[in-house]
């Protein structure tokens, strides 16, 4: 290689140009009401289960998803105890995807 053609090389890794996968990200901890974003590559229902650690649903909720990013809100969930607990996220292709969630 020749002194004037250096490559640069880069830290963002390309896995899919398309977004043809549900993804979601929680924010923890959560108090109040209990957010997280959701990408979709569809339009299509959702239903958010708060589970807490004897298995029993909490807090379920269902949401419509558009197309990309989707900002959702559990709400009336400040009278749940101090813990944790599961945030799992029923897809209408009878997807689930759970994550661990604190609250305080």
């Amino acid at each position: 290689m020749i002194a004037s053609q250096k490559q640069k090389l880069s830290r963002i890794v390309t896995i899919s140009t398309t977004n043809n996968f549900e993804e979601v990200k929680v924010f923890n901890p959560f108090n109040e009401k209990l957010a997280a974003t959701i990408n979709s590559p569809k339009p299509q229902l959702v239903h958010l289960n708060l589970i807490d650690n004897w298995g029993r649903i909490v807090r379920s909720q269902q949401f419509t998803l558009t197309t990309g990013s989707n900002y959702l809100q559990m709400t009336n969930t400040s009278n749940l105890p101090n813990g944790l607990y599961t945030l799992q996220v029923k897809f209408i292709s009878t997807k689930i995807i759970s994550k661990k969630v604190i609250k305080q």
